[in-house]
């Protein structure tokens, strides 16, 4: 039964076994023909764990696998090229047997996107610190040392999408701590795993090696370092064919991770716990472990089913908002406890007194009935005050509890630099020449693609998701910054132009790293600012709003009016000369060119190929001139100094 081409965005459906063992590999193949004929068609079987089969089994597989035209992939060997060698015997031998459906050596520690769009990352073998290069550990052992680790973790996050699946032959150390429920005698795990584990931030985790437990843990939830929090869920499979009959197989469904919705791939469960890596004892082997945040309590009490992509549940103020809705937490709050036999206007009228209900996110359990918990977002931000002293008021036989959306909700900490971010500057590898001006929380740099002479960056010292998210003093700081190079800017004779877009960047560690874009551009061009802006906009499908914050009291009044038409979502944020500010906030759903604010003031300077930051790149030499110039201009404004 061939699987049917999946559209984008669509699951794919996988397979999932654990260690073939002593078992062989009979029983693999014999098994997934029979699920895949039973309930498939699958898009893959991901073998976890084992080495690669000796010819004589690789050639059974083979044929088993592409009769049942169901792919296989395996990682592990007795060296990084095994698994080929075995495979490239059964070629030889029967040309053609393998093909697209046949059997797949991953290699033994790696990343791979799959032909079904899902990103496998796996490590074969046993952790092994003081095995820098991994390989044979000893007789008819493998391992993975430091180098293969780091590897793996370089091409993670490389990857467009986060991690969909994790496969390993080891628990990660901690995965059982302090969890009531886990299996008697529960490997203590390795320090390599929990590295993984902490680094990849996998949807999955599966692990599996002769003689493991079958134990599905409640999921939980990584650490938002800027773009948002996602679960990960633990699973330890037993070995093939295993004498105690703990579960080998496991079925599921899944969307990539790079073509979900923000929105679905941030849904936290009923029943997730934090991150239970933080909590492992003992000393580290390799890079500092994030620290452990405080989770809010998942709202809920609906039983948690692993084998599906996830609960209906969503954090706090984390709920989709409905289509052409800006979701705002300021003007949204938080009730639980609500009767299932509710209706959704008999909700509606019990808030309406507050303020208009522009939005009410309440959504359905597995069992079809409405969670007892609910978002509701009014038209102003006042009405949230008036809403809470709903608190404790009776509804349908119960008493709501109602707070602001933000409130209850696991608090971010404060904000912490994220080791490969290049705007970080605390990582050796930020390029702290580009650097200008240093204030308290921001700085001010050369734009390492500098569309003109005059183009800086705005930058936040810690790794912060977009200016709309810094504290009060912060966000002055921003302003600051702007009012100062557009006086340096127009002392020059140029018109002065800036830029935000705020991108959550769910690919990357950490997410966005707050930059605002601040340009001097011929003064003659300062006409077509506008009009370049809404033309790449009309190009995308949308257009640009336009408001006039000349009589907002500071910067802290001119954040709440670009708050109240951006809320919460993603944005593109653009200052042009004289003051006026184009925003536009993106709706879920919604995809920009990464290009169109650089495209647009590219244009109106009349340098349209530095659009494109490849075509901006400057020798050494030519940054250190271009950093002295902006340095001198500034120095008279610099509020620093």
């Amino acid at each position: 039964m061939a699987a049917a081409p999946r559209e984008r965005g669509g699951a794919a459906r996988v397979l999932v076994v654990g260690a073939p063992g002593g078992a062989g590999w009979g029983p693999v193949v014999a098994r997934v023909g029979a699920l895949d004929a039973r309930a498939g068609p699958f898009a893959a079987a991901l073998v976890c764990g084992g080495a690669a089969p000796p010819a004589e089994g690789a050639r059974e597989a083979a044929r088993a696998a592409k009769e049942g035209r169901v792919p296989v992939y395996f990682f592990g060997g007795g060296s990084a090229a095994g698994g080929e060698e075995a495979l490239a015997a059964v070629e030889a031998e029967a040309p053609g047997s393998l093909g697209d459906a046949g059997l797949h050596h991953l290699g033994r520690c790696g990343v791979r996107r799959l032909p079904c769009g899902a990103c496998v990352a796996y490590a074969g073998g046993r952790w092994r610190p003081d095995l820098p290069g991994g390989g044979a550990a000893g007789e008819g052992e493998t391992a993975y040392g430091e180098a293969e680790l780091g590897e793996v973790e370089k091409a993670a996050a490389a990857q467009e999408g986060d991690v969909d699946f994790l496969l390993s032959e080891e628990w990660p150390e901690g995965a059982a701590q302090g969890l009531a429920g886990a299996p008697e005698g529960a490997p203590r795990g390795s320090r390599g795993g929990l590295r993984l584990a902490l680094s990849l931030r996998p949807r999955y985790h599966f692990a599996s090696f002769p003689g493991a437990p079958h134990w599905a843990r409640a999921p939980y939830l990584n650490a938002d370092l800027g773009a948002g929090a996602h679960v990960t869920r633990f699973v330890s499979l037993g070995s093939v064919n295993n004498p105690e009959k703990n579960k080998w197989v496991n079925a599921l469904q899944v969307v990539p991770a790079s073509e979900m919705e923000l929105s679905e791939l941030h849904k936290v469960p009923p029943g997730t716990t934090p991150c239970p890596y933080s909590l492992a004892p003992g000393p580290s082997d390799g890079p500092p472990r994030g620290k452990r945040r405080a989770e809010g309590d998942a709202p809920g009490g609906q039983g948690w089913r692993w084998e599906g992509q996830g609960g209906g549940g969503a954090r706090q103020g984390g709920a989709p908002p409905g289509p052409g809705i800006v979701q705002d937490s300021r003007k949204t709050v938080f009730v639980k406890n609500l009767p299932f036999s509710a209706s959704r206007d008999e909700l509606r009228d019990h808030f309406k007194a507050c303020g208009e209900v522009i939005e009410l996110r309440w959504n359905r359990g597995r069992d079809g009935r409405p969670n007892g918990f609910a978002h509701i977002q009014f038209d102003h931000v006042a009405a949230v005050e008036d809403a809470c002293k709903l608190d404790g008021s009776d509804f349908g036989g119960r008493k709501l509890y109602v707070c602001p959306a933000g409130e209850g909700a696991a608090q971010r900490g404060p904000p912490q630099s994220v080791g490969h971010c290049w705007f970080c500057l605390s990582n050796p590898a930020c390029e702290t020449k580009l650097v200008y001006s240093i204030a308290g929380e921001t700085y001010a740099a050369l734009d390492k693609g500098a569309i003109t002479p005059s183009h800086s960056l705005i930058v936040t010292i810690q790794h912060e998701p977009s200016s709309l998210k810094l504290s009060d003093s912060g966000y002055k700081e921003v302003w600051s910054y702007l009012d100062a190079l557009r006086l340096a800017y127009e002392a020059q004779g140029l018109a002065f132009v800036w830029f935000e877009r705020y991108l959550a960047l769910r690919n990357k560690e950490g997410g966005n790293h707050c930059h605002v874009n601040a340009i001097g551009i011929p003064a003659e061009a300062a006409g077509a600012v506008e009009e370049n802006f809404q033309r790449v906009a009309q190009t995308s499908g949308f257009k640009f709003d336009v408001f006039d914050p000349k009589d907002a009291d500071g910067a802290l009044e001119k954040r709440e009016q670009l708050r109240d038409r951006v809320g919460d979502m993603e944005y593109v944020i653009v200052g042009l000369p004289g003051g006026r500010i184009l925003f536009h906030p993106i709706m879920r759903g919604e995809r920009l060119p990464m290009n169109l604010a650089r495209d647009a003031v590219a244009c109106a300077a009349g340098r349209p190929e530095r659009g494109d930051w490849k075509n901006c790149k400057s020798t050494p030499e030519e940054e250190e001139k271009l950093v002295a110039g902006l340095k001198s201009a500034f120095a008279k404004f610099d509020f620093t100094s």
